[in-house]
């Protein structure tokens, strides 16, 4: 094939640029791979460490809190008094400022910020009012946050780390 195209394209210049470009498109229409397609896959294949992150949350924060991930890019937070769950936050990843992720020693605890209104593309606007959908249960009261506070009894260091990797994951799911 390659024989054959140099031969022609030393005989003809204009056919030096249009069959290169021709051969391109016929490749490409029988090899197209959208780029959300490569991320789905990556996912997929890489879904244990997810589960893998969020055990170590768990982990973490024995005791006070457990995690679980909803479709990829919601981190579900339980809060727990008691022996019991007073409260559950839903906070939607990509929405989270992985800068804003610190230790307060004022307050004891980590806390993690949304990102600034300017930040939030059209598609997260919804956002805009709070990141951190949090539901007390007892009074069955729905309010959106701008912030979320962890008080973990582990390692803070690594419950920082972990959280910021999983917001840097979430955004491959845009």
């Amino acid at each position: 094939m390659y024989s054959i195209l140099k031969t022609i394209n030393m005989k003809n210049t204009l056919l030096n640029k249009i069959i290169p470009i021709t051969l391109f498109i016929i490749t490409c229409s029988f090899n197209c791979v959208t780029s959300q397609e490569i991320i789905d896959y990556f996912h997929k294949k890489n879904g244990h460490l997810l589960e893998e992150k969020i055990n170590q949350l768990n982990k973490l924060a024995e005791g006070t809190n457990t995690f679980e991930i909803k479709d990829g890019t919601n981190l579900i937070a339980s809060f727990y008094e008691d022996g019991k769950v007073y409260r559950k936050d839903e906070i939607y990843l990509e929405t989270l400022n992985p800068d804003k992720i610190s230790f307060s020693s004022k307050e004891d605890a980590i806390i993690c910020k949304c990102k600034s209104k300017e930040q939030l593309n059209k598609r997260l606007k919804r956002f805009r009012e709070g990141c951190v959908q949090r539901h007390i249960i007892k009074n069955n009261i729905l309010r959106a946050y701008l912030r979320i506070n962890f008080k973990i009894n582990g390692d803070k260091e690594e419950f920082m780390e972990i959280m910021k990797e999983l917001v840097v994951s979430a955004w491959t799911y845009q």
